[in-house]
């Protein structure tokens, strides 16, 4: 994998271009991939640079070298050269691994990729579906469960749960569906089960970040899954879900919730301190019975990514087998 990066990362004119690359890695690698390709950067660079001590010290050698400020963003359309290709692969090999590091694991978390339609991976480490729970994530515009995606499965534990990440590249909260799996939010849904093998697993939950939260909450209705997350997700009412005929979010929760066999646990994430997050989610569990999860970080404000407090303490594995992967109704 490092000498695909390498070869790409030569290639990239600009610093947005090789910005764009860790983009792309951060939101399809798996935790050995880009464990593995942040370590070899990081340690190859300290090498380099003769720097043996702290992060900051290899940083002003190379900045000293390139006249680049490293405290600076380099995101621009500048020409760029093989020193501040360095430099700026540093720093991102150097936040990359310290947030892998967060999941206080020596190993990375052996989950394997795989593609089960452009937009749909599924990541797994081979054992039997029998025994674990599958979890589906809905990201949001990011593509990304606000967080890299290798950051996030690394503090889940691979043995007990596989992922499948769901994207939605026309930045649409997956109302108009995914390229080659539906054209429709419900049709999209109704083809997950046989993609997926829904019913090889002991159960199935559902998880929405941001503009996949409403989504992953109907997924959960629809089809009759155990659980259901939604991390600082729309209200029923907001008006990009309105259709012509006046119908809208809160209309297709009514007819899930009278059509589905049983009610899903549902938990509703938000920041302590956005507002309307909490305001979303109080409208939701109005509607639905659910479990309202505010999340406090001490001496520090939590907007609206609620997960990335939870990120740096390692708590969201905990935080979901508290939850979702529960296996309380199994």
């Amino acid at each position: 994998m490092i000498r695909l990066y390498d070869r790409v990362a030569a290639q990239c004119a600009t610093s947005n271009q090789l910005n764009h690359l860790h983009i792309v890695l951060e939101n399809r690698s798996t935790p050995t991939e880009l464990w593995d390709i942040s370590q070899t950067i990081l340690s190859r660079t300290k090498r380099k640079s003769k720097v043996t001590g702290r992060v900051s010290r290899g940083l002003d050698v190379l900045a000293r070298k390139t006249g680049i400020d490293h405290k600076t963003p380099l995101l621009t359309q500048a020409p760029a050269t093989e020193q501040s290709r360095e430099v700026q692969s540093y720093l991102w090999a150097t936040r990359t691994f310290r947030m892998l590091a967060a999941g206080r694991k020596a190993q990375p978390e052996p989950f394997h990729r795989s593609r089960v339609r452009r937009d749909l991976w599924l990541y797994a480490d081979g054992s039997p579906r029998s025994s674990k729970i599958l979890l589906v994530g809905f990201t949001g515009r990011a593509q990304r469960m606000m967080m890299p995606s290798a950051v996030f499965l690394q503090q889940l534990d691979s043995k007990k749960a596989d992922v499948a990440l769901l994207c939605d590249p026309l930045r649409s909260g997956y109302r108009q569906g995914m390229r080659r799996v539906g054209e429709s939010l419900g049709s999209m849904l109704n083809a997950l089960p046989q993609l997926l093998h829904m019913s090889e697993y002991q159960s199935v939950v559902s998880m929405g970040t941001s503009a996949g939260g409403l989504p992953a909450v109907l997924a959960a209705l629809q089809l009759n899954l155990s659980a259901a997350m939604s991390v600082g997700g729309a209200s029923p009412d907001d008006p990009r879900w309105a259709l012509p005929d006046g119908a809208g979010a809160r209309d297709l929760i009514d007819r899930c919730t009278k059509e589905s066999a049983r009610l899903p646990r549902l938990y509703l994430v938000f920041g302590e301190d956005s507002i309307a997050d909490r305001t979303n989610a109080e409208e939701l569990e109005a509607l639905l019975p659910a479990e309202l999860m505010p999340v406090t970080r001490r001496g520090k404000q939590v907007g609206h990514n609620a997960l990335l407090p939870l990120m740096a303490e390692g708590a969201i594995g905990r935080t979901l087998e508290n939850s979702i992967l529960s296996r309380c109704d199994n």
